[in-house]
């Protein structure tokens, strides 16, 4: 076999292992929105016309204790923000752990920030 077909056959390899990455995080990412979208806007379901409130975009409201995220007021304190960043980062956490840990992904050439 030419040294030509080895290297055809390696990034043929390379290019479909890329995919499966790109592939991979895709649904990380669809994985993460839904937990994402509970802490950030709520309770659909219980919450009439609340798509077209954009008090519940933002970040300077937080829920009224006790109303199972279906009632906001204008806080400052952002707990709401916080509660999404804290679920955003508790997935991944358990992403990370799921797939052998940080430094699992560091002998990979995956690196987040702090790491």
């Amino acid at each position: 076999m030419k040294i030509e077909a080895y290297v055809n056959a390696f990034n043929e390899i390379a290019n479909r292992y890329n995919n499966a990455v790109n592939r991979a995080l895709v649904e990380l990412g669809m994985g993460l929105h839904p937990p994402q979208d509970i802490e950030a806007h709520g309770n659909l379901r219980a919450i009439p016309g609340h798509a077209f409130d954009m008090r519940f975009d933002n970040p300077n409201y937080d829920w009224v204790l006790g109303s199972n995220r279906t009632r906001i007021v204008s806080s400052t304190n952002q707990r709401r923000l916080q509660a999404t960043e804290a679920t955003t980062r508790n997935y991944f956490r358990q992403f990370i752990c799921q797939i052998g840990g940080a430094d699992n992904l560091w002998r990979r050439g995956i690196h987040f920030p702090g790491n």
